[in-house]
């Protein structure tokens, strides 16, 4: 029988404590946070029936109640950390529903992660599953699993919830070849592989000096599908630097050029992923992609990690983690990359790449400088730097310090769009407004409400906002806002 916790409440209830509900169960610990979907049950159980070993399968099952709202269409995703460990460990995501293709909607009543009881219904009750593989041990054996759902709007999350774990101590080990070593000069690695075989990895600095901040380094991986077939795809990367507890850069890059819908994705074109027999389930390959090294803000030691992303999103083609560290003669970098933004009582720094940002501005909803359960809206001001923005969505993520995970997460689009194959409206804002859409220099303002979570810790709140326009990547800009409650 799965290892089981029943929180049911009334609706009352559920409200009064969706902004953190509990959902702990046999040998796990667990919270959730309720936005469109009310959680009311919360059940998880492995393949073996063990509690809990690295390569085992955890099934997790949420059920609950849809709270007004219509869904059409959306991802389920998850992100795996180990308790000292600063990077992610595993990722992946599994769609709602099945859908397309474009511009065939999504079948609301052939449910993937989420299967709804009546389809039709804003109040549906509905039942979530996701099927998880752990990932081994590399230092505690402490794994929290943080899981969010997205809809069609992107932004707020449906729901939020992080589920704790640890494992036996007896079983926690799992054969090395799980995780192969990719070391090169100057550098460490290591890849899991999945639906792509790594057999080479290779770093190339522009400047010829490993390593130093503001660089260019270019990832090539080389090796052969596993007999799977990739249609499309997105190969992804976020730069972390130890000692500072938020990701410094990120960004990604699909596999092929595509479309625009419906037309497929060419694979005899590759941009990130290159294939050596195209019409092969066991072609050869090689992955290449060029990242900027961030600013030096810490100890100068970044981690890379990437990850594939096929059409299916789950489980990924790969994972891999690289790194590195700055030549003393070569961390030092000007500030000036990083600039300030601070306002009242809240540190601010943005790192500007095709936005401009001149002004950061933060407000309370209730006035107090800050409060749990408030929402604050976050205001940028500035110029785009001669690049055409055409499609995009800013992205938030808050971080608390003294947790390991991240507390919650949204997104919201740039602008107005669809459905495709029509394009995005610029001159109908979301998130950014431009005071000529026509201009490659435009004016800008963009904004975003961001409500704040419970206080688990220390209750200092770190926001990361990233904006990412139709080209994936570089990000148009970072920004960190820290801010403490009251």
């Amino acid at each position: 029988m799965m290892a089981r916790v029943l929180s049911v409440c009334s609706f009352a209830a559920l409200l009064a404590v969706s902004a953190a509900g509990s959902c702990d169960g046999k040998d796990f610990a667990c919270n959730h946070t309720d936005n469109k979907f009310i959680i009311t049950n919360v059940y998880m159980e492995s393949d073996t029936k063990v509690h809990w070993k690295a390569g085992d399968t955890v099934h997790i099952k949420m059920s609950g109640k849809v709270h007004n709202f219509d869904v059409e269409a959306g991802t389920l995703h998850y992100k795996i950390w180990e308790f000292g460990v600063e990077h992610f460990r595993t990722a992946g995501a599994v769609d709602y529903f099945y859908c397309g293709p474009p511009p065939k909607p999504c079948n609301k009543a052939h449910g993937k992660a989420l299967h709804l009881a009546n389809p039709n219904s804003l109040v549906s009750d509905f039942i979530m599953n996701a099927a998880i593989k752990l990932p081994e041990k590399m230092a505690s054996g402490t794994m929290t699993i943080d899981i969010w759902g997205e809809d069609q709007d992107h932004e707020p999350y449906d729901f939020t919830s992080s589920i704790r774990m640890s494992y036996t101590a007896a079983l926690d080990t799992v054969p090395t070849g799980i995780r192969a070593a990719c070391d090169g000069q100057d550098f460490k690695c290591n890849h899991t592989d999945t639906k792509l075989a790594i057999t080479n990895v290779e770093v190339v600095a522009s400047s010829g000096v490993h390593w130093k901040a503001n660089d260019v380094i270019t990832i090539t991986m080389q090796g052969h599908l596993k007999g799977h077939e990739i249609t499309a795809g997105t190969l992804h990367y976020k730069i972390w630097e130890f000692g500072v507890a938020h990701f410094r850069t990120a960004g990604a890059l699909d596999y092929f050029h595509c479309g625009p819908p419906p037309k497929p994705c060419d694979k005899t074109k590759g941009k990130a992923l290159h294939l050596t027999k195209p019409s092969s389930i066991n072609s050869g390959f090689t992955m290449s992609i060029r990242i900027p090294l961030p600013a030096k803000m810490a100890s100068g030691t970044m981690t890379i990690d990437l990850w594939g992303e096929d059409q299916d999103h789950e489980p990924y083609d790969f994972t891999s983690s690289i790194r590195l560290s700055y030549k003393a003669a070569f961390n030092q970098v000007p500030t000036a990359i990083r600039a300030a933004c601070d306002g009242q009582d809240f540190k601010c720094n943005h790192t500007d790449t095709e936005l401009a940002i001149t002004s950061v501005e933060v407000v309370a909803s209730s006035g107090v400088h800050w409060k749990a359960n408030d929402t604050i809206t976050i205001t940028m001001q500035g110029h785009l730097k001669g690049h055409e923005i055409t499609a995009g969505t800013l992205h938030y993520k808050i971080w608390e310090f003294g947790v390991a995970h991240f507390r919650q997460a949204g997104a919201l689009d740039y602008f107005h769009c669809g459905p495709p194959p029509k394009p995005c409206d610029k001159t109908k804002g979301k998130a950014l407004h431009l005071t000529k859409p026509s201009s490659l220099n435009s004016g800008f303002t963009m904004r975003i409400r961001v409500p704040l979570p419970v206080k688990m810790a220390s209750g200092t709140m770190t926001i990361n906002l990233w904006g990412e326009d139709q080209d994936h990547e570089p990000y148009d800009f970072t920004s960190s806002i820290r801010l403490s409650y009251k």
